[in-house]
């Protein structure tokens, strides 16, 4: 994508392959993808729309082409029919029948346009643009999926993660607890210090609750959009990993408003609005047609001619129409249509505004995310020996309980806001490709990071 991401790698691969093992069964985000777009109702919905515009194209063109028609007919009339002559002395008044009772006839008539006016050709180059629309229409829909369905992925790492922070607290409360009470047994530690061990490790325990029941909702959320049972079993690949965008934010702006399929859509809709403004037009100017006619006649249903009439006659015509006047209605009609096409313009205005800002907020939460990711990642190292140095001293009766339960909630806290912050980073990236247009391999995304 010319160079469109660079990641900024925080740590080797190789620790978050350690941490968090991937393992045969676990789905991909790539897999989760192709299930999303092969079971989501949108996009098939999009792809029936697709077919009605080729239908459509289809349609427009037989209008170039000529009609052909057939008829077959029987007319039973109450005489034969005649014809009176006066006549004059000596044979006087005489009648001569020139007809018959039973009448069948068979017809076959060919039409073929000459001009319209344009009408036809415009008629068909805007469902050929229909087709465009359509496919674009299906191309904006999949990117919607491929972002829910990375938003969710993610969602459902991060939860993991936070979910994995708080058990950890859980088993550091309890250890330290075991402490405590050792500490108290041989009256070496107060009771306030076993109670606060105790108090802390319930309300760990209700925080773990919390985030099993917040992994539990973005796992269901990450089976709607995949259209599996919402209580399905969730394995995941993990592919969290600290990134940095480095296209600059006007590039970005620049590149969604030639790519989004939006923006797209809605200029081939302007196009189709000029050429059905000159369809209307056409109808100012007359059309010529040329007819063909060819019948056969007869007293019986093979219409093999009677004996007053020959079996068959045929005629070639050309016929020019011109509807000079009919109230208005022409004009009113290409009035409409100037009023879609203005309609057009202000619609490419509204979305192209709606991309500059889709594009431009997406690109701050990547850079701020980001940016977030980095301080968290510090924020675990500090964290982490403030927790190794309070315990040390706890153990060596050089601190007190307190010190080590605080130390304890920072640094799961420092774990959450980093799990919090690398799927933040990694739903931004997201949004920004969904807002852009375009879609990056999930590949940019897994190359580094860390636990």
């Amino acid at each position: 994508m010319r160079n469109l991401t660079r990641v900024l790698v925080l740590m080797p691969a190789v620790i978050m392959l350690l941490v968090y093992p991937a393992h045969a069964d676990d789905l991909t985000l790539e897999q989760g993808i192709d299930i999303a777009l092969e079971q989501n109702l949108g996009i098939k919905q999009a792809q029936e729309g697709i077919a009605i515009a080729n239908a459509k194209t289809v349609e427009s063109r037989a209008a170039f082409l000529p009609g052909l028609s057939m008829t077959y007919g029987y007319t039973r009339l109450d005489s034969e029919p005649t014809m009176f002559f006066p006549g004059m002395a000596p044979i006087g008044p005489s009648e001569i029948v020139i007809g018959t009772r039973d009448n069948y006839a068979w017809g076959f008539d060919a039409r073929q346009p000459l001009f319209a006016g344009g009408a036809i050709y415009y008629s068909y180059k805007a469902s050929k643009t229909g087709q465009d629309v359509a496919s674009l229409e299906k191309l904006a829909q999949v990117n919607d999926v491929i972002e829910q369905t990375k938003s969710s992925y993610y969602n459902v790492l991060k939860a993991e993660r936070i979910r994995d922070a708080a058990k950890s607290y859980v088993e550091m409360l309890e250890a330290h607890m075991k402490t405590a009470q050792a500490f108290y047994d041989v009256k070496m530690a107060p009771l306030n210090d076993l109670l606060r061990a105790e108090v802390e490790l319930a309300s760990g325990q209700r925080s773990l609750l919390t985030a099993e029941n917040n992994l539990n909702m973005a796992e269901s959320q990450f089976n709607i959009v995949l259209r599996r049972g919402i209580n399905e079993q969730v394995n995941i690949a993990d592919n969290l990993a600290a990134i940095k965008f480095g296209e600059e934010l006007d590039a970005c702006i620049e590149r969604a408003l030639d790519i989004r399929p939006e923006v797209r859509s809605a200029r081939n809709r302007r196009i189709q609005s000029e050429d059905m403004l000159k369809v209307a037009k056409a109808d100012y100017l007359p059309s010529v047609n040329a007819l063909g006619h060819y019948e056969r006649a007869g007293s019986d249903w093979d219409v093999n001619g009677s004996s007053v009439k020959d079996n068959s006659s045929w005629y070639v015509s050309a016929v020019a129409t011109w509807n000079f006047w009919e109230w208005g209605r022409t004009k009113s009609r290409v009035d409409a249509n100037k009023a879609r096409l203005n309609q057009s313009d202000i619609a490419i205005a509204q979305i192209e505004d709606r991309v500059r800002l889709e594009t431009k907020k997406a690109w701050l939460d990547l850079d701020d995310t980001s940016k977030q990711v980095e301080v968290a990642f510090k924020s675990i190292k500090r964290a982490e020996e403030n927790y190794r140095v309070s315990a040390e001293r706890y153990r060596e009766h050089l601190g007190t309980g307190t010190e080590v339960l605080d130390a304890q909630a920072l640094l799961t806290r420092a774990r959450s806001d980093y799990a919090s912050a690398l799927g933040d980073n990694a739903i931004a990236l997201a949004r920004l490709e969904k807002a852009m247009g375009v879609t990056l391999a999930a590949s940019s995304i897994s190359t580094g990071g860390a636990k």
